[in-house]
């Protein structure tokens, strides 16, 4: 199966668990200890889309725009 296929028939996202908590606010250098703690390296080369989540369920879609090296984030709610 190519990978075009797979895509148009499945969801494809990273869900970034930490077994920290996470601010409402999550600071840069918290966002890539999520990523650390998840098995990436830094830095990060390609704009990328993910999500985390705490222990608490405290969750958040994270975007990293690569051409800016900045991360941008929305806090979700969890019901």
């Amino acid at each position: 199966m190519e990978l075009q296929e797979i895509l148009e028939k499945n969801d494809f996202k990273h869900l970034m668990v930490t077994i920290g908590t996470l601010p409402n606010q999550p600071s840069r250098v918290q966002i890539e200890m999520v990523l650390l703690e998840n098995g990436f390296t830094e830095p990060l080369t390609n704009e990328v889309t993910f999500s985390m989540i705490d222990k608490n369920n405290k969750m958040f879609n994270v975007t990293y725009y690569a051409s800016m090296d900045l991360y941008g984030y929305e806090k979700l709610t969890v019901k």
